[in-house]
């Protein structure tokens, strides 16, 4: 599991980098409307939350 979470983050970093800086600013919308910078910030400390208690760390509170 952590492997594929791996390889699929790297593939999101990757597109992230290389796409235009104006598009973060992008809205897309979720339960509400937010912009891709916000998401992918808010994917991070999701993932942390998941990846903490997989492994057994210590807790990562999400939100």
């Amino acid at each position: 599991m952590i492997s594929l979470w791996y390889l699929l983050n790297k593939q999101i970093c990757q597109i992230l980098h290389n796409m235009p800086e104006e598009m973060y600013l992008r809205s897309c919308m979720t339960e509400e409307m937010h912009t891709l910078e916000w998401l992918a910030t808010d994917y991070v400390k999701h993932l942390q939350h998941h990846l903490h208690a997989v492994l057994k760390l210590e807790p990562v509170a999400y939100p």
